[in-house]
């Protein structure tokens, strides 16, 4: 069984939320604001490796 999306809102930490997404195996989250607004998408390939060491 799989999960349901995880979404985050815009405030949250790039670097943080790449690493959070690698431990989980999780590739993608979407953004969106405290209605639930879509406000985008994150990629785990959006940030640049050397921000998450």
């Amino acid at each position: 069984m799989r999960s349901g999306v995880s979404t985050v809102r815009p405030s949250e930490d790039a670097a943080a939320l790449a690493q959070r997404m690698g431990q989980r195996g999780v590739t993608r989250v979407v953004v969106t604001r405290p209605d639930g607004t879509l406000v985008g998408l994150f990629f785990a390939t959006d940030i640049t490796p050397s921000v998450t060491q």
